[in-house]
C-alpha cells in the first residue's frame, strides 16, 4: 500500500469497527444496524476501492471490489427491475430480495448467512484471479465451477429439507 497511508488507516479503523460491532449483529440481533448504517458503510467501501484501484496500473484491478460487491449491487439491480417491470415504487419494500428467496425454499437463517458469505468471498477470489492472471478468461471459468457447486449444495440442503419434513 505504498502511497496509500491514509486508505491503510481508514480501511484499519472501518475493518476494527466492524468487527467490534459484528458479534452483536449475528442472528438473533442485539444490535441492528439500520440503513443509514449500511448505506455509510456502502459508501465507505466504494470510495475506498475506487481510490485503491484507480492508482493500479492493471486495468483489471477494479474488478476486485466490483465482484466483491456484486451480490449486493446485483440484487439491488434485480429487485429495481422487477419492480418497474410491473410498476411498483422502488422505494416500496417487498420480498423478492435474494435472501428473502433463499428464506422462501426453507433455508434458515445461518444457511442464508453462509451462502451469501460464501457467494461474495467467491466474487472476491475470482477477482483477485483475474487481476492477478490478467485475463477474464480463469475467472469466468471458476465462476462457472463454483455457481455449478453452489446450486448443487442448495439443491441438496433443499431435498434434505424436504426429507425432513416428511
Amino acid at each position: 500500500m505504498e502511497g496509500n497511508e491514509v486508505i491503510a488507516y481508514i480501511s484499519l479503523s472501518l475493518i476494527g469497527s466492524i468487527l467490534g460491532f459484528f458479534p452483536y449483529n449475528i442472528y438473533p440481533a442485539r444490535i441492528f444496524m439500520g440503513d443509514a448504517g449500511s448505506t455509510f458503510l456502502g459508501f465507505i467501501l466504494s470510495i475506498l476501492s475506487i481510490l485503491n484501484f484507480q492508482q493500479l496500473k492493471n486495468p483489471l484491478a477494479i474488478s476486485i471490489p466490483i465482484l466483491f460487491l456484486g451480490i449486493p449491487i446485483f440484487d439491488m439491480l434485480f429487485v429495481i427491475c422487477k419492480r418497474i417491470k410491473i410498476k411498483k415504487s422502488i422505494f416500496v419494500a417487498d420480498n423478492n430480495h435474494f435472501h428473502h428467496r433463499l428464506k422462501a425454499i426453507g433455508l434458515d437463517h445461518y444457511s442464508i448467512l453462509f451462502y451469501m458469505n460464501s457467494l461474495s468471498i467467491i466474487a472476491l477470489l475470482v477477482g483477485i484471479i483475474i487481476y492477478l492472471t490478467r485475463t477474464y478468461t480463469s475467472g469466468m471459468i471458476i465462476v462457472a465451477l463454483l455457481t455449478i457447486f453452489i446450486l448443487y449444495r442448495c439443491s441438496k440442503s433443499r431435498e434434505e429439507k424436504c426429507n425432513d419434513n416428511q
